[in-house]
């Protein structure tokens, strides 16, 4: 499902549609820190006022620093941080007396809504949205990878209440204006075509060639369909490195402040573990029919030769609505039963119903054959479920226990798919 707006329900209104116009994101990156700007127009084809939703994804670590809702050019709301149960009973005061009102909160970890109250017909909703995030930084491989989300795929289980977002189809305009602390070699985007511009932090050339500067965007207008993914490749990115900012609180002001924003590299050096447990955790549940279940059989055949050779055991679990182990407890990795498992691999479907992935997380953690032993688990999944909190607690509780017997337990989860939770 992609961000889209919905009326609050109940409501009696059976014609409604508010049609996204417009997207627009620009991030403002430093180092590995990012500012981004969205900016999101709607319209409201609807014959009386109503409550509606916006609902949208943001990066699961992003933190927002300024919301605005603009109404017709002509009306503006500003948001304010306050506690939410006073947040939402001033918006409910507002919109009982007839004012237009908004009101910002998270769904998840990665879905906010805001609602905005008495939206009367044909008017123009413009939504603008700061918000600061951290990026994936690879120091071996030099490079960076920045990640906007477009979609909120669709999920199993008991999702927030009046949750029904429409999907859209509309364009997005989307750019980024990088300064890093290195020479920025190459800038590529594995899911979009993109236009590059090395030495320049804006699309037109003001000013001298800067190799620490760069400026990216689409080479056209894309759909919101999948999730935008950029990545930088940069000098010298697995060195520690600082990068400052002054701060004037008023304009006239005296005194400034600086903020230091440090970047440590770690370098660890860690002994080869003489034993160890794969458990491989395959989502077979109905959302990953067709293109998702063949990429999850392509690497899974190919991580099932790249184990290390020596004391080494592993297991494959398939989930869903139940989950399934494929031998009662892991074999040693031979050659043999490295061929009995990619047999198996080759006929597996997706026809394990729901996506309980909760109970089929703490399954695996159980079914080691030695708790004392290290073990790693990586998930295969397109993630589209709810509950994470239950997820997280689980995943918590398998750690403790693994800590409480002086034993080492590791946690991969590789996202198939192009809209992955």
């Amino acid at each position: 499902v992609v961000c889209g707006v919905y009326p609050v329900y109940p409501t009696t209104v059976l014609n409604w549609s508010f049609p996204l116009v417009n997207t627009t994101v620009h991030y403002d990156l430093v180092n590995v820190h990012a500012m981004a700007n969205v900016v999101q127009t709607f319209t409201s084809d609807i014959s009386t006022a109503m409550e509606i939703k916006c609902v949208f994804p943001l990066p699961p670590d992003s933190s927002i620093c300024a919301f605005k809702a603009v109404i017709d050019d002509k009306h503006t709301i500003k948001g304010i941080v306050k506690p939410k149960a006073k947040a939402k009973a001033e918006y409910e005061a507002a919109i009982s007396k007839g004012k237009a009102a908004a009101l910002l909160e998270q769904g998840n970890v990665e879905v906010f809504q805001l609602s905005l109250g008495n939206i009367k017909p044909e008017q123009t909703i413009e939504i603008h949205i700061s918000f600061a995030c951290t990026i994936s930084h690879n120091g071996d491989l030099n490079s960076l990878c920045l990640t906007f989300p477009c979609v909120i795929a669709p999920r199993y289980g008991a999702g927030p209440q009046d949750f029904n977002a429409n999907v859209s189809t509309q364009a997005l305009d989307f750019s980024v204006s990088a300064q890093m602390t290195s020479y920025i070699k190459s800038i590529t985007s594995p899911s979009h075509p993109i236009e590059m511009k090395l030495g320049q932090s804006t699309a037109e050339s003001t000013t001298a060639f800067d190799p620490f500067k760069a400026h990216v965007s689409l080479s056209s207008s894309t759909l919101l369909e999948k999730d935008i993914v950029v990545s930088l490749t940069c000098e010298d990115l697995d060195k520690s490195r600082c990068t400052v900012e002054s701060f004037i609180p008023d304009e006239g002001a005296k005194e400034h402040t600086y903020a230091y924003a440090l970047t440590l590299v770690s370098r660890f050096e860690l002994p080869s573990l003489p034993l160890q447990e794969y458990i491989f955790l395959v989502d077979r549940s109905g959302s990953m029919e067709g293109a998702k279940i063949a990429a999850v059989c392509s690497a899974l055949q190919i991580m099932l030769r790249s184990l290390p050779q020596c004391g080494i055991s592993f297991n494959i679990m398939s989930f869903g609505s139940r989950h399934t182990l494929f031998w009662p407890s892991s074999m040693a990795y031979t050659a043999e039963n490295v061929e009995h498992a990619s047999a198996h691999v080759d006929i597996i479907e997706a026809n394990y119903g729901g996506t309980e992935i909760r109970a089929a997380l703490d399954a695996a953690f159980r079914s080691q054959s030695d708790p004392a032993m290290p073990a790693s688990v990586f998930v295969l999944t397109d993630g589209e479920a709810y509950n994470l909190d239950g997820v997280q607690a689980t995943v918590a509780d398998a750690i403790s226990r693994s800590k409480a017997s002086n034993s080492l337990l590791r946690l991969f989860c590789l996202g198939i798919g192009n809209a992955v939770s």
